[in-house]
């Protein structure tokens, strides 16, 4: 919680701020569990369905705006909010597949342009 709360200027849209913080601080979640009691015959057949079903106020992303390497100018990617509710509550962890594909960007364009002031080196890879 203090997480969100003190990083307010990580969001590209400070309504969107409020918007998750407030839901964090009046979470409800409903969960629907669906079972079907396992089936087997003589032949060794087997068959199970486990379903459930959560709906909650979290809301499903948001989008931020940091540097992505220190020094670097920022950037904005999305984020992702992953809910998994419990018999006995609730864990909450964000995700954002657009950071992983710009850290790995970002990192081979600083390697790329630190290189080019190595041009007159000799550089021996293994």
């Amino acid at each position: 919680m203090k997480l969100l709360r003190f990083n307010r200027q990580l969001f590209s849209d400070p309504d969107k701020h409020a918007q998750v913080l407030t839901a964090y601080q009046t979470f409800s979640a409903k969960a629907y569990l669906d079972l079907q009691s396992e089936m087997a015959d003589q032949k060794g057949n087997r068959s199970a369905s486990f379903t459930k079903k959560v709906e909650s106020n979290i809301p499903s992303d948001f989008v931020m705006t940091a540097p992505i390497y220190k020094g670097q100018p920022s950037e904005s990617f999305r984020v992702e909010i992953w809910l998994e509710v419990t018999e006995g509550g609730a864990k909450f962890w964000l995700e954002s597949v657009e950071l992983a594909e710009l850290l790995t960007k970002r990192r081979d364009e600083i390697f790329a342009e630190q290189l080019k002031h190595c041009e007159g080196f000799v550089v021996i890879n293994k």
